[in-house]
């Protein structure tokens, strides 16, 4: 059975992952990549619980004027992430957001034990625990899961699609 939640685009996406944070303003009035990278790898961690801070890598030269875009980039549980980022003032506060979605493993672990207990065509009407090892976020592609139901021997595979949209489908197999 294919289960599509739609619902998802809003708790998967991160609208701002670092508002309002600041960093150095070199001479020529731009952001230092450095500190702007080390902002956002401290943010990462923070944010999605990572037992180590992720190496970001920020381009040099990001005028610190308030409107200007860049690009930083990073890798999350094997898969190269951009960061896309807007300067929203002259005193070098910036915001960020991921272009696409990440969602922390323990949400996402939630929503389908939920989803799979709520299916109209879960026949045992038991609530699942499901989890999906070890990583701390879920990123845009497929992942193998486990559900585990009360007083049922064994598990169940719940393969999980997460959509470049956000979109996260599931299939729980026999």
């Amino acid at each position: 059975m294919m289960r599509k939640l739609c619902a998802l685009v809003g708790v998967i996406s991160l609208l701002a992952l670092v508002a309002a944070c600041g960093v150095s303003v070199g001479p020529q009035h731009a952001l230092s990549a450095p500190s702007l990278a080390a902002g956002i790898s401290s943010q990462l961690k923070s944010y999605y619980g990572l037992k180590d801070p992720p190496v970001v890598s920020c381009p040099d030269g990001i005028l610190a004027s308030k409107g200007t875009t860049f690009v930083c980039t990073t890798v999350l549980e094997g898969q190269k992430i951009h960061l896309d980022g807007k300067v929203t003032g002259s005193n070098g506060k910036y915001d960020v957001a991921p272009r696409d979605p990440i969602m922390k493993m323990t949400d996402l672990e939630r929503i389908l034990s939920k989803s799979i207990k709520t299916n109209p065509k879960n026949v045992t009407n038991l609530s699942p625990k499901v989890t999906c090892g070890s990583n701390k976020v879920a990123v845009v592609g497929t992942i193998t899961c486990l559900a585990t139901f009360p007083k049922l021997p064994g598990s169940r595979k719940v393969i999980t699609t997460i959509g470049t949209n956000g979109s996260v489908t599931y299939q729980l197999q026999s």
